[in-house]
């Protein structure tokens, strides 16, 4: 089929299928025949609720959880796309999305394509987030992608020079092997990725492919253990770090045009190499950008400043996991308090 579309003059990227096939041996076969068209392509969404409740855990408490964890489906020698993927309304963490995603998956991971879903907008902010339940346009996401665009074109996070390898005999599959555990879960549009071989954390720390191999090859368990260090996984560029513990989380950027502290960190003072950042709210974004197309942070004439934290509209209640009234236009942003001091030479 792909000789056929070239054979009549198409030279664009072709696609197979964006879903998954259950686990392991299906999973494979699917995977492999996607790999076979062209380009990888997945969906994957986090958050919602149903029967009023909230999806009140964020991404940020598990390294590589998540969005993050479709990852695990990256194949060697061709691109990977993430086309649909968004925090579904309810859910309050909406900024972690970008930011995780423009970091970890475009940056650390190398991953070619991202489209966020989607945009039954106007063409300016939502005047009331949760009308739609995928809603690009609410402030809380679409607040941070100036930053977040200005460090994934300007290439500030470095893609890993270090790549784990899963290795895959596809004709091995018919004989009931694999040579390493592997666990994938669908609930709808939110799936879940896992393997004792090469845990989601390890998207934190280096680059996973999947290799289709000519012949068996033994896969290597990935040794995490070098990349946890004061509290947190310290990819293996050292631009980013991923803080956890006590049920919450939070990511540092720490490159030459982008520093930035993003999730529930409030009251660490986060030091960066020409910034330092203390958040006082309990969950928000804090970038510190270099403007310029070729500029970095130290000789930047200006920077940009981007602070986000939760939105909810007029009147919104929730208690805990509950939403208990969805609330009206304006939406209201809650305001994010934390102190930035930029080392720079002069006055």
């Amino acid at each position: 089929f792909i000789s056929a579309l070239g054979q009549v003059g198409y030279r664009g990227e072709a696609m197979a299928s964006n879903w998954i096939a259950g686990r392991a041996f299906s999973h494979f076969y699917n995977l492999h025949s996607d790999a076979q068209i062209g380009l990888v392509d997945r969906h994957n969404y986090y958050g919602g609720g149903e029967g009023g409740t909230i999806q009140t855990q964020s991404m940020l408490v598990a390294p590589g959880s998540g969005l993050l964890s479709t990852g695990l489906s990256q194949v060697a020698g061709q691109p990977f796309s993430l086309s649909e993927w968004i925090h579904v309304f309810p859910t309050e963490w909406g900024v972690e999305g970008p930011a995780i995603l423009g970091a970890y998956g475009m940056g650390l991971q190398g991953w070619d394509v991202s489209f966020i879903f989607q945009n039954r907008d106007s063409g300016t902010w939502s005047e009331r987030i949760g009308r739609d339940q995928w809603d690009a346009t609410a402030p809380q996401i679409l607040g941070v992608f100036p930053a977040v665009a200005r460090q994934v074109l300007r290439g500030d996070v470095k893609t890993s020079p270090v790549t784990h390898a899963r290795k895959v005999h596809i004709p091995s599959l018919a004989k009931g092997e694999l040579g390493f555990d592997d666990r994938a879960d669908a609930q709808g549009d939110v799936k879940t990725s896992d393997s004792r071989t090469f845990p989601a954390a390890g998207l934190a720390m280096v680059r996973s492919m999947v290799e289709f191999t000519d012949k068996p090859e033994p896969t290597a368990s990935f040794d995490v253990r070098p990349f946890y260090k004061d509290g947190r996984v310290v990819s293996s560029t050292g631009e980013l770090r991923w803080g956890y513990g006590e049920g919450k989380g939070w990511i540092e950027i720490d490159t030459a045009g982008t520093q930035a502290v993003v999730g529930f960190a409030a009251g660490r003072e986060i030091r960066l190499g020409d910034v330092s950042i203390t958040p006082r709210t309990p969950f928000c974004a804090v970038y510190v950008s270099a403007r310029g197309k070729d500029e970095s942070l130290p000789g930047a004439k200006s920077a940009l400043i981007t602070a986000v934290a939760r939105a909810r509209n007029s009147g919104m209640k929730v208690l805990g996991p509950l939403l208990l009234d969805a609330g009206k236009p304006p939406v209201v942003l809650e305001p994010v308090v934390a102190e930035v001091d930029l080392r720079r030479p002069g006055a």
